[in-house]
C-alpha cells in the first residue's frame, strides 16, 4: 500500500449516510464477525447499523459522528455521543466514545490513534471532564490500544450481540487525573 498524501478528519452529515452505513457494516463486521456467530452480527448489523436506524443517530444532535478520510476517501468513523448515561461514570462531565473503527487494510497506519487523540481534544474543548467508552472483554486489542491512551477500566456491563449476551469493560479518561 501506498502512503497516503493526506490524512484528514472531518464532521459527518446527512448527505454522508450511504458511505457511513457502508463503513459501519463493514467495519463491525470485520472487526467480530470471525468470533461470534454469523447470525449474531447480521442481527446486530440489521438492527443497529441500518440506514433507518443510522439516520436517526445522524440527525440526532446528541451524536457527532466524524469521517477519517486518506486522500479524501473516508476509511474510518467515531461517534461521539453527549447527554447522560446510567454507565458513564459517576459524578463526572463525560461525552461517550460510542464508536471507533477503521478499515482493516489502514490500520496499519495509526488511524485509530489520530482519531482518539481527536475525540479527547473534542471532548476537553467542549468542557467535558472526562471521555469514556465500553469494549468487549474479548477485544484485547482494542482493551490495550485505550489502555496506552490512558483509558482505565471502572465497570463492566452486559451487551447484546444478536441474541448473545456479552460484557464489555467500561472505560475512561478522566481529564482531572491526567
Amino acid at each position: 500500500m501506498k502512503q497516503p498524501e493526506s490524512i484528514s478528519i472531518r464532521p459527518v452529515d446527512i448527505k454522508d449516510l450511504e458511505t457511513l452505513v457502508r463503513l459501519s457494516q463493514k467495519t463491525f463486521y470485520d472487526a467480530f464477525a470471525s468470533q461470534n456467530k454469523q447470525e449474531d452480527i447480521e442481527q446486530y448489523i440489521r438492527e443497529n447499523l441500518s440506514a433507518k436506524q443510522l439516520e436517526e443517530e445522524l440527525i440526532d444532535n446528541q451524536n457527532n459522528f466524524f469521517f477519517i478520510l486518506l486522500d479524501d476517501v473516508p476509511v474510518g468513523y467515531m461517534k461521539l455521543r453527549s447527554g447522560f448515561s446510567d454507565d458513564q461514570p459517576k459524578g463526572l462531565h463525560a461525552v461517550e466514545l460510542q464508536r471507533l473503527y477503521v478499515v482493516n487494510e489502514y490500520q496499519n497506519l495509526k488511524l485509530g490513534y489520530t482519531l482518539i487523540q481527536y475525540a479527547i481534544n473534542f471532548a476537553r474543548n467542549e468542557g467535558y471532564e472526562a471521555i469514556w467508552l465500553g469494549v468487549w472483554e474479548k477485544n484485547s486489542k482494542a482493551i490495550r490500544f485505550y489502555q496506552r491512551e490512558g483509558f482505565t477500566q471502572y465497570a463492566t456491563h452486559s451487551f447484546l450481540l444478536g441474541n448473545d449476551l456479552q460484557t464489555d469493560w467500561l472505560m475512561k479518561l478522566d481529564f482531572q487525573q491526567e
